[in-house]
């Protein structure tokens, strides 16, 4: 009976309800500019190349994506009535080669808010270490079913006193891209154990025939590792306590946050923390994007998360939607979630994808998209909320 008490209470121990954990500190979500001349050097590296802009990557898009097609049946079988998705041609699924690039963040012109065309935007880290090439967005045109790529970029002037780039990610280290958000002209990527950055939609640059293996300026000429279009950085908001330092996967309870996911409700940013099962439960802050007069971003709600394994967090209509992951052969969860005191209470969960990551929410269509990332596996995706 002693030994049947003791299993009944660690289960319970295991399996408590989550609402019960510690509440987040309001205090240690705090963000400060970082890099703050960077518009100085893309001003400069605009005097050495032509820019572009959105609406003509869309209709320079180069690689076919299959709407409807046959990956969902081994990304997510029994899709749910009403749902849309998208298969990437079979150098970008994983079904051919060997795969380079993973897939991460996702985002769409709904958030945006800026009109135009229909279009959704996915953004990949490179897995290879030789050459590392960083991070690139894929901007898909919903009305031609076609998208291109761009080589995310970090802007700096060399010794000779010619701006230049390299990939995103040094000199600080490496970056998972694994949220993004399109709102007004900004691109924010998440920097999971430091912060966000910022592109700018408006400063595209075309560099027409490129290297595969050159990033930057090489003599006369500019070089994206055979991409066409770059895009450089503009700024960051980064953790004022200094960056997270438990590692990508583990959490502590308290102290500066990771951002393994973003996403946009109304003008406020939706962050979360991706957290394996040995660690605290993670938390989901919203964040306001008018600074203080300190020139800080703070959040102005944050939770605990109801689970681990987190991969993306947005909310809409008071209630918060999070993207579970569990492997890369079993679907994931869809799990609807609501505030209780500090923490989200979970709903019912839904099934997923295998291997879901950020989420965005587009208003107009009341649809919830995301991206899986397993080779072989791979679709863009959006359900009805």
């Amino acid at each position: 009976m002693t030994r049947l008490l003791t299993a009944v209470l660690v289960l319970s121990a295991l399996y408590a309800a989550p609402a019960q954990a510690q509440a987040p500190r309001l205090s240690d979500f705090n963000l400060r500019p970082g890099a703050t001349d960077l518009p100085e050097r893309v001003e400069a590296l605009g005097k050495q190349l032509p820019r572009s802009d959105v609406d003509t990557l869309l209709t320079k898009a180069n690689r076919p994506a299959t709407p409807n097609g046959e990956c969902s049946k081994t990304a997510f079988t029994e899709m749910p009535a009403g749902s849309r998705w998208y298969c990437f041609d079979p150098a970008d699924s994983g079904t051919v080669g060997e795969p380079e690039w993973i897939p991460q963040g996702v985002s769409t012109s709904a958030d945006a808010g800026t009109g135009g065309r229909d279009a959704l935007l996915v953004s990949w880290y490179d897995d290879r270490t030789a050459p590392a090439k960083g991070v690139r967005v894929s901007f898909l045109d919903a009305a031609t079913n076609k998208y291109r790529h761009v080589l995310l970029v970090y802007p700096y002037i060399d010794g000779a006193g010619k701006p230049t780039y390299e990939i995103v990610g040094r000199p600080q280290g490496g970056i998972h891209a694994g949220g993004i958000v399109w709102h007004g002209n900004l691109l924010y990527v998440v920097d999971t154990t430091r912060g966000i950055r910022v592109f700018d939609m408006r400063q595209i640059f075309e560099l027409g025939e490129s290297d595969a293996d050159k990033i930057g300026r090489h003599g006369t000429k500019y070089h994206g590792f055979g991409y066409r279009y770059v895009m450089p950085q503009v700024g960051a908001w980064v953790n004022a306590a200094g960056p997270d330092n438990d590692g990508d996967f583990t959490c502590e309870a308290n102290g500066a946050p990771k951002f393994s996911s973003i996403g946009l409700d109304g003008g406020a940013l939706i962050t979360s923390e991706y957290c394996r099962s040995d660690g605290a439960f993670g938390r989901v802050a919203r964040w306001s994007l008018q600074p203080g007069a300190d020139g800080h971003l703070r959040a102005t709600e944050a939770y605990r998360l109801p689970v681990h394994n987190v991969q993306g967090a947005v909310s809409a209509a008071g209630t918060y939607y999070l993207s579970r992951s569990r492997g890369d052969a079993t679907h994931g969860q869809l799990i609807p979630a609501t505030p209780n005191g500090g923490t989200l209470e979970a709903g019912t969960a839904r099934r997923a994808g295998i291997g879901p990551e950020d989420l965005s929410y587009w208003p107009g269509r009341d649809e919830l998209w995301t991206v899986t990332e397993h080779a072989g596996r791979r679709m863009l995706y959006g359900v009805p909320r």
